[in-house]
């Protein structure tokens, strides 16, 4: 069963693609290749097993057409797919070249956290490769939790294809639930249980595992220091996200 991860955003997406190789190459003697496909920013990191020779080069950068144009997709040792956001909206295109039974998976975030963690990232050094870098125009924390700027109902967007400018009501959350309750979802936390159950191991060599305490973490204020006035804009915007979270994530009823 090949093993399909979704990369959600600054919810521990990157330490799963990079471990997921790790983990890969170990058990195919450093037999992997990676395809990163890239077509109008609909990307998928394939992890492919060669059947005899060792791989030199670690990424494959291959437009995602002429992927499935060129490669004999049915004789493929695919190990592992790694959906990347922008290709949530067509993940059933992805997911239909492959004919192997798939199992999905996925890690979510507490929606406060994530928002702290994007925030300075888009802000910081960190994301000047990425496109957003820069974007955000609020000159703190503060005022970014009260903005438009802040992400709003973004898992419910990406994997139903809905426009910002509409508003999610509570059938954009049913739609979203019935594709939800085919993956399996931990939170961040809980990202080496859910490599283990991807791969039968989380076994990286000498890698260290996941750990969610950086110093940015450490530095991130409560939500309950902040004026009620900024707690309460930022629950509106995030409702249907904690809505995901708490059902998926905490086993609460929807």
């Amino acid at each position: 069963m090949i093993p399909v991860f979704y990369h959600v955003p600054k919810c521990a997406g990157t330490y799963v693609q990079n471990s997921a190789f790790h983990i890969l190459n170990m058990q195919m003697h450093n037999c992997i290749r990676t395809y990163l496909q890239d077509q109008s920013n609909h990307t998928v990191a394939i992890l492919i097993g060669p059947p005899t020779r060792r791989v030199k080069t670690r990424y494959v950068y291959q437009d995602y057409q002429e992927f499935k144009k060129q490669m004999p997709i049915k004789n493929l040792q695919v190990k592992c797919l790694i959906i990347c956001d922008q290709g949530f909206s067509i993940r059933q295109e992805i997911l239909g070249i492959f004919k192997q039974p798939q199992q999905q998976y996925m890690l979510l975030r507490h929606p406060y956290e994530r928002a702290y963690s994007l925030y300075h990232y888009l802000t910081s050094n960190n994301s000047k490769h990425e496109p957003s870098h820069g974007s955000i125009q609020s000159k703190s924390f503060d005022q970014y939790l009260q903005s438009y700027e802040m992400e709003d109902s973004w898992l419910i967007r990406q994997l139903l294809n809905i426009e910002d400018n509409e508003i999610i009501n509570q059938q954009h959350f049913n739609n979203v639930c019935q594709i939800l309750d085919h993956i399996v979802i931990e939170d961040i936390s809980n990202a080496d249980d859910l490599l283990k159950q991807m791969f039968g191991t989380n076994n990286r060599g000498n890698r260290p595992i996941y750990r969610n305490d950086s110093k940015s973490v450490q530095m991130r204020p409560p939500l309950s220091s902040f004026d009620q006035q900024i707690i309460d804009k930022f629950k509106e915007r995030t409702i249907w996200d904690h809505k995901i979270y708490n059902h998926y994530v905490n086993k609460s009823q929807p």
